[in-house]
């Protein structure tokens, strides 16, 4: 049995924000090597589910590429 702390429990990440460079491209790019399916665009943004995850691609990159960053699925 857990101790209840009156805080809010995390179930998981609802979408993750990737910042790209172009959003067509992105689009190309994942759609070659996941299944996705486009949820839903706007100017300078995409939404994209990919099997259970839902990302969000955004075009408004406000600093230089970081080689050091990564994420996983």
């Amino acid at each position: 049995m857990t101790k209840q702390s009156g805080k809010a429990r995390a179930l998981g990440i609802n979408h993750v924000v990737l910042e790209v460079g172009n959003i067509d491209e992105a689009l190309e790019f994942y759609g070659a090597i996941f299944e996705l399916e486009l949820r839903g665009r706007v100017e300078g943004r995409a939404f994209i589910d990919m099997g259970d995850q839902f990302l969000q691609l955004s075009e408004n990159r406000t600093q230089e590429p970081d080689g050091q960053r990564h994420f996983g699925l």
